[in-house]
Parts: C-alpha cells; structure tokens; sequence
C-alpha cells in the first residue's frame, strides 16, 4: 500500500510522509528498531507529523530497554514543546504529560505496589492525555 500510493502524494510532502508511513509500518509489526533510522532522518514541516514521530520514538526507546536514549529523548521533547509553545498552544499541555507520566514510570521501583498504585492514579488523573492507555499498560 504505502509503496503503490506513495507517488499520489504531493513531491513536496512525499518523502516525509513516505519515510514517516514506514517507520509506522515497522512499530506496528513491531519491528521498533526497523522504524528508528526513518523517524530520526524526517525533515519536518507539519508539527503534529513531528510530534507524532516523537511520542514514537519515544515508545520505541522504552520497548527495547533504552533507557539512556529515552532520558536524553526525554528532555530534548520537552525543550522542543517550550520553544514550540505559542504554536502549539493547548496541545502542549498534553504532551507535557505524557512526558511527565513516562518519568514517572521510568523512576518508579515495579516491585513497590503502593508507589505503583500512585502512579497509575496519577496517569488516571491527567488531563489531557492522549496515551494514557499505553501508560497503563507500562505502569503495571
């Protein structure tokens, strides 16, 4: 589909879009690694094609252990969201949480039940929040 389709695309879009679809195609078969050099190699125009890549990156680097590369990830996001601010507006209050949420998944101790159990209430509590069901499942 994404080879047969790709030249119905704008040639200005074309090969991000491109480049974006099969790193989605390789996280969806869950070939994470497969679609890191594709997400990393975007030239980007469209910000929420941007933010998109990051939150799967972001999935990515915490699904194969990581932890290095999703800290510095981490914190280079939440630079991107504050200099991004007056363009994102009220959607980077969402991002911010699921920032906020995934380190506190990363510094908790899984064998804490009570720590757990706070951590699971606070995603619960988040506003917005778009992947508060992936941060369930990774807070258990």
């Amino acid at each position: 589909f994404i080879e047969t389709y790709k030249m119905a695309l704008p040639a200005s879009v074309r090969r991000n879009y491109y480049e974006y679809n099969l790193a989605r195609y390789w996280f969806m078969v869950g070939e994470m690694e497969a679609a890191i050099p594709y997400l990393t190699k975007l030239t980007y125009g469209d910000i929420f094609l941007q933010l998109d890549a990051k939150v799967m990156l972001l999935k990515i680097y915490y699904t194969v252990d990581d932890f290095e590369v999703l800290d510095a990830h981490i914190r280079s996001f939440k630079q991107f969201l504050h200099r991004k601010s007056s363009v994102l507006s009220y959607h980077q209050q969402n991002y911010l949480n699921i920032l906020d949420c995934l380190k506190q998944i990363i510094d908790l101790n899984p064998l804490d039940k009570a720590a757990t159990a706070q951590v699971r209430h606070f995603i619960a509590a988040q506003q917005p929040l778009t992947e508060r069901e992936w941060l369930l499942s990774i807070s258990s």
